[in-house]
């Protein structure tokens, strides 16, 4: 069963991470949230660990994160 907390307040605040800090990562959970600063496609992005296919996905597109 996934955890859920609901945040209050308006404002969340992400550490920007780059591509390989993202990847460092280890054992992330599914709906893993990171900010990444050089992505290819989307440069500035928020992207999020998909469990089933074990990779990150970048929110606004939908694509596989890249260098």
């Amino acid at each position: 069963m996934a955890f859920y907390e609901v945040l209050t307040v308006g404002i969340v605040q992400f550490t920007p991470m780059t591509v390989a800090q993202v990847e460092a990562i280890q054992n992330p959970k599914n709906g893993m949230v990171c900010l990444v600063t050089n992505d290819t496609i989307s440069e500035v992005c928020l992207v999020t660990y998909d469990e089933t296919n074990s990779e990150w996905r970048v929110d606004e597109t939908g694509a596989t994160m890249a260098d």
